[in-house]
């Protein structure tokens, strides 16, 4: 294991161990953008009693200083206004996800962060009498270059007395099979259009 060390000042040590914090946050900060906040305690007349200057990362809150009024600590009035930085970070950080990221009880996608505000879902009812089946439509459509699209078609072939004709009159024949879900018989199938929209570099696609 090794020898602990103290030491008053060493540059070199330092810098080594703020390198090995930040590679090992950067899978979870890689998408979000830092957000200076402050959560402050006002009275009536709006004077400043207790608050955090921080900053959201994610649904990280960096706390840059905490203060309390005199009179008023030893109340747990600190801990709620943590609670709520908390709480802050939560909430940005499912806003930022939503930017690259879509998800439903079948399967989930993510897109390039160079993707945001210019891809969209869209959902149909595909069902067929008794068959449950959904069409995801996704669309890349670029300022300045080519976009693409996919549609996701997702069908329940959990009743072995259909005919399998039955199930492949539901997509198109030029459909790729994606896989089947971990629950249930959800078989989901892929078509692309344009420069396509699941590609390396592009988005992704991962069953439940």
């Amino acid at each position: 294991m090794g020898k602990i060390i103290i030491t008053d000042d060493n540059g070199e040590d330092r810098e080594y161990l703020h390198q090995r914090v930040q590679k090992y946050n950067q899978k979870y900060f890689e998408k979000a953008e830092f957000q200076d906040i402050s959560v402050c305690l006002k009275s009536e007349s709006g004077e400043i009693q207790a608050g955090l200057a921080g900053t959201v990362r994610g649904n990280w809150v960096f706390v840059w200083g905490l203060w309390v009024k005199e009179e008023l600590r030893r109340k747990k009035i600190g801990s709620e206004i943590l609670k709520k930085a908390e709480e802050e970070a939560r909430k940005k950080a499912e806003e930022e996800t939503a930017k690259t990221h879509y998800e439903n009880e079948y399967f989930s996608v993510d897109v390039p962060v160079e993707w945001i505000g210019a891809w969209s879902v869209t959902e149909e009812d595909n069902s067929l009498g008794k068959i449950h089946s959904t069409i995801y439509t996704f669309s890349y459509d670029p300022e300045n270059d080519y976009g693409g699209g996919a549609m996701i078609y997702v069908l329940d072939m959990s009743d072995t007395s259909i005919p399998l004709p039955t199930y492949a009159s539901m997509i198109p024949s030029e459909c790729e099979e994606i896989g089947v879900t971990s629950f249930g018989y959800y078989d989901v199938f892929k078509t692309e259009a344009g420069a396509g929209f699941f590609f390396d570099g592009g988005a992704t696609i991962t069953l439940k």
